[in-house]
């Protein structure tokens, strides 16, 4: 109960910080996700709960959620051998996971909603979206140097192939966005990773899910 209540309350802000992305939608947003950040960390129950609960829904409010509580999970056990990272640290990197998405504000609901595949001048619009998130954080002053990695990059791959800027070198936070972003398409994963920190962050993100929900581990 306590899993979807946070779900649901989460998914209920974002529905309003998408309708008019200003500062006080997002600090409220924040209020909501330091508890959620903290019952993360502390609470492996709630954790597994919140990961079953999480809706396959295209709605771009209730996509940020479920990548917000995928990638801050992948994080928190990413960091799990590397001890120099800190809480205040990771509570930043959630609040960027949650809000990865928030330059859709900007997207035209028809093109959000649209069926089928975008043609060429919808997906130019589409791909503006993480431009867009930048701005409109840095515009609302909830711009951190993780939030701004991830809202830029998490379209980006390291083969140069993603966009806005066609980047090959990306900042890990950005990359375990990315894989809680694309995470419905496991075996397609394994066949696009090019890195070994990406290996690392897919068989990460693998025992995390447990072997109930997760295909075998990637081959090195």
């Amino acid at each position: 109960m306590k899993a979807a209540t946070l779900y649901e309350s989460s998914v209920s802000s974002f529905k309003k910080v998408f309708n008019n992305p200003n500062p006080e939608q997002i600090e409220e947003i924040k209020k909501i996700l330091k508890p959620l950040f903290k019952h993360i960390v502390e609470n492996t129950i709630l954790l597994h709960d919140l990961l079953s609960i999480t809706e396959h829904d295209f709605s771009t409010y209730v996509h940020s959620v479920n990548v917000g509580i995928m990638a801050t999970s992948l994080a928190i056990n990413f960091s799990k051998s590397y001890e120099y990272i800190e809480m205040d640290e990771l509570e930043r990197q959630c609040y960027g996971f949650f809000l990865h998405d928030i330059g859709k504000a900007k997207v035209p609901i028809e093109i959000l909603r649209k069926e089928g595949a975008l043609n060429d001048e919808e997906w130019t619009i589409m791909k503006k979206h993480p431009e867009w998130g930048y701005t409109i954080l840095m515009e609302t002053g909830h711009l951190t140097d993780e939030a701004a990695y991830i809202s830029m990059q998490h379209h980006e791959r390291p083969d140069g192939t993603g966009y806005p800027f066609g980047l090959s070198d990306i900042h890990p936070c950005a990359r375990i966005c990315t894989i809680a972003d694309i995470f419905d398409a496991l075996e397609l994963m394994k066949k696009e990773i090019s890195t070994e920190f990406d290996n690392c962050l897919i068989n990460t993100f693998i025992t995390m899910l447990g072997p109930k929900n997760s295909p075998a581990y990637i081959e090195h």
